[in-house]
């Protein structure tokens, strides 16, 4: 098991294979055993250096994938958040967004060439109503299989382990995907999970990609990639601010701290609370402005709001 403010990793070799259409799944073989290589991140100080790392690195293409409490934004929390990249040599990165503050990772997404993504209006619903992180230039491989059938006049599956199967010929199990990512401490088995669901994308990545420019619609895949990111975003925005009961809860929180280990103890609660993107920018201003003063930086208010 990982201890708290720990990073593991384990030894990495791509799964990559030759374009392959259509392999039966008692063909494809197991890629739960694949080996990976990643970093499971549970402080600030941690998550920083990963985030320096994948900067000096400067890939051209990340994918990115989220493991969250509940289906919908406004009702649950994001766990975590996984980025893996191949080059100079595959690795994963998962943010446990419970123990680590997950926003100098948002910076990175934003500004990346190209994200790889699976059915990414999740995603997107998600990380715009709780960081407010909009995709950009994304390739998303649910998206591009089903314009590729549709174009072919095929009625094939386009989820993730059917990707799997039909373009890089291996089997994966998605039993995970309902496992308790509220649990206070996360499986092995859980990371694992997580880790290999980036890893993989990034293998169906090459053929896919692939089959749909040979195809000539790569600009019809990204049109419609940027129609359900679009909705998805719309729908985020609309419901941001709607229930700001954890925000008044954690403030007043904040201004009824009367020391400042009382108020360290309560860093990082509003993490593990639905509390829109915006607001929880509030929040981090207001424990810093707390903690200011009750260490005698600043004049101490009523409301422990500035002094006009």
């Amino acid at each position: 098991m990982l201890g708290k403010g720990t990073a593991s990793c384990v030894d990495a070799r791509s799964g990559l294979l030759a374009d392959i259409e259509d392999i039966s799944p008692r063909r494809a073989r197991d890629h739960n055993s694949r080996a990976l290589r990643f970093t499971y991140v549970e402080d600030d100080r941690t998550l920083q250096r990963e985030i320096d790392k994948l900067w000096k690195q400067d890939p051209d293409v990340m994918a990115l994938d989220i493991e969250t409490t509940g289906l919908q934004p406004w009702s649950s929390t994001i766990r975590l958040v996984q980025i893996g990249v191949e080059t100079p040599r595959p690795r994963q990165v998962i943010i446990d967004c419970w123990a680590a503050d997950a926003r100098p990772a948002m910076e990175l997404l934003a500004e990346r060439a190209e994200l790889v993504t699976c059915n990414g209006e999740f995603e997107q619903r998600h990380l715009g109503y709780h960081y407010g992180l909009w995709l950009e230039d994304v390739f998303d491989l649910c998206y591009a299989s089903r314009v590729i059938n549709q174009a072919q006049g095929r009625k094939l599956k386009n989820s993730y382990a059917a990707l799997m199967r039909r373009h890089v010929g291996k089997r994966i199990s998605k039993t995970q995907q309902v496992s308790a990512w509220n649990a206070e401490k996360l499986s092995n088995a859980q990371l694992r999970y997580a880790a290999m669901d980036v890893a993989g994308s990034l293998d169906i990545r090459v053929p896919l990609g692939q089959k749909i420019r040979q195809a000539g619609l790569l600009e019809e895949a990204r049109a419609f990639t940027e129609l359900k990111l679009e909705a998805a975003r719309v729908s985020a925005e609309a419901y941001r601010d709607l229930d700001t009961s954890g925000y008044m809860q954690m403030s007043r929180a904040f201004a009824h701290a009367q020391t400042l280990e009382e108020l360290k103890e309560l860093h990082g609660i509003d993490r593990r609370m639905n509390i829109s993107g915006p607001l929880r920018d509030d929040l981090a201003a207001e424990w810093e402005q707390r903690r200011r003063e009750l260490a005698g930086e600043v004049p101490v208010t009523p409301a422990g709001h500035d002094v006009d």
